[in-house]
C-alpha cells in the first residue's frame, strides 16, 4: 500500500523511533543520527513534556531523504509477526540489509496497530519505495508472517482505521516486546519449579532407599552417580529458599532490552 510521503509531524513517522531501522548507504551519518536520537530519548525520559529537539531531528531527516529522491510511504502487512525479541533483530537486520541491497533509503518501522491500521505491518518511508514494498513483503512472507506477497500488499478494501472506530488503542513494539519477553521468563520459572518438585520426589526416594539399604545403596552408585546424587541434593537445598521468587523491574527490562537491539551492527 503506497501512500505519499510522511510529514515530520506526523505521529505515525518514527512513532516507534527506539526501534526505527535507519537504511542510509552513508553509514557514519547514520552513527551520528543514531548518536544524536540517543539524546532525545534520554531527555523525553527525562521530561515527556519539554521540548526535546525530536520534531527538528525529524524534519532533518526528511529534508536529508527528500534530497535523494521521490518520498514515499509503504505500509505492508504481517500479521502473524513474531514479537520474541530475538526474532524482532533478526526481521530488523534481514530489512536493513535488503533494503540497502536495493537502494531504497528511508526509515523502516514496525508498527502493530495504530489510528490508521489495525493490525500488525512495517512502514517504510523512503525512496524507492514501491520496490521497497515488493522488497519488505517477501521478507515477510518467507518469515511466514504473511502467506503471500498479495496478502502482504493487499489493498483491497482498506478503510482507515479511525474511520470505523474512535475506541483505538495503540500497541508500542518496545511494551509488547518487552510483555513477550515476561511472558516467556515467566513460563519458564514454572517450569523449573516443576522441575524442582520433581527432583525433590526423586530425592526423597533416595533417601529413604538409602535409609534402608544404606551400604549396599553407596557401594552400587559410588563409581558411576554418587557425585551426581550429591549435586542435585546439595542444588536444590541451596536454591529451595527462592523456589517462589521471581521479580520483574518494568523499566530496568525494557532500558536492558532496547540496550540489546541498539548494541546490534547491522553492517
Amino acid at each position: 500500500m503506497l501512500q505519499p510521503a510522511r510529514k515530520p509531524k506526523s505521529k505515525s513517522f518514527l512513532r516507534e523511533f527506539k526501534d526505527a531501522i535507519f537504511i542510509l548507504e552513508d553509514e557514519n551519518l547514520r552513527k551520528d543520527l543514531l548518536d544524536e536520537l540517543a539524546v532525545i530519548i534520554k531527555n523525553k525520559q527525562e521530561n515527556p513534556n519539554a521540548k526535546n529537539g525530536f520534531l527538528t531531528f525529524k524534519k532533518k531527516l526528511i529534508s536529508y531523504l527528500r534530497d535523494l529522491g521521490d518520498l514515499k510511504t509503504a505500509n505492508i502487512w504481517c500479521r502473524n509477526i513474531s514479537l520474541d525479541e530475538d526474532d524482532i533483530i533478526n526481521l530488523e537486520k534481514i530489512l536493513f540489509k535488503k533494503l540497502l541491497d536495493n537502494n531504497c533509503y528511508g526509515v523502516a518501522e514496525i508498527h502493530l496497530q495504530d489510528r490508521e491500521i489495525n493490525s500488525p505491518h512495517i512502514q517504510y518511508v523512503g525512496v524507492n519505495a514501491d520496490i521497497a514494498e515488493q522488497v519488505i513483503a517477501q521478507i515477510i512472507v518467507d518469515l511466514g508472517y504473511e502467506m503471500d506477497i498479495q496478502s502482504a500488499m493487499s489493498k483491497k478494501n482498506f478503510i482507515p482505521f479511525y474511520q470505523i472506530t474512535d475506541q483505538i488503542i495503540e500497541l508500542d513494539l518496545e511494551t509488547e516486546i518487552t510483555n513477550t519477553k515476561t511472558a516467556q521468563d515467566i513460563e519458564e520459572h514454572k517450569n523449573q519449579q516443576k522441575l524442582k518438585k520433581a527432583q525433590q520426589f526423586n530425592i526423597n526416594d533416595i533417601k529413604k532407599l538409602a535409609n534402608k539399604h544404606k551400604s549396599n545403596f553407596v557401594n552400587s552408585i559410588k563409581n558411576h552417580s554418587n557425585n551426581r546424587v550429591q549435586d542435585i541434593i546439595n542444588q536444590y537445598s541451596k536454591k529451595k529458599k527462592n523456589k517462589n521468587k521471581i521479580v520483574y523491574n518494568n523499566f530496568e527490562m525494557k532500558l536492558k532490552m532496547y540496550k540489546k537491539r541498539k548494541l546490534t551492527k547491522f553492517k
